[in-house]
């Protein structure tokens, strides 16, 4: 059995930057089947929103939950046999500009081949 790979995504807030004070990184996460993915909050508490989780890790047609400013998500484990390239966007928002983080797109997981 291959040993699971674990992704992080960071939610950072940085009050510093004018034009994006506000970001998920990676804003594009390629996941494969069984990977572990964890999100972390940085200078701001966040409520993370991801629709269709039940088919992405199995856990409840929408999940929605709270992460406060330096913690870390449960881990979330991304299920067997997706479809390649497909794409799950997910929301960000972020308490302390009181609005939603932005990646290079808008965020989202991306199904990728094992």
């Amino acid at each position: 059995m291959k040993a699971s790979k674990q992704k992080r995504v960071q939610i950072i807030f940085d009050s510093r930057s004018v034009r994006k004070p506000r970001f998920a990184r990676p804003g594009r996460l390629g996941v494969k089947s069984g990977e572990e993915v964890i999100f972390e909050a940085e200078n701001t508490n966040t409520t993370i929103w991801i629709p269709n989780a039940e088919e992405l890790f199995g856990r409840g047609e929408h999940l929605v939950f709270d992460i406060e400013s330096g913690g870390k998500s449960e881990t979330f484990t991304v299920m067997p046999r997706l479809r390649i390239g497909k794409e799950y966007p997910y929301a960000v928002y972020c308490e302390n500009s009181n609005d939603f983080a932005e990646g290079n797109t808008s965020p989202r997981m991306i199904i990728e081949e094992d």
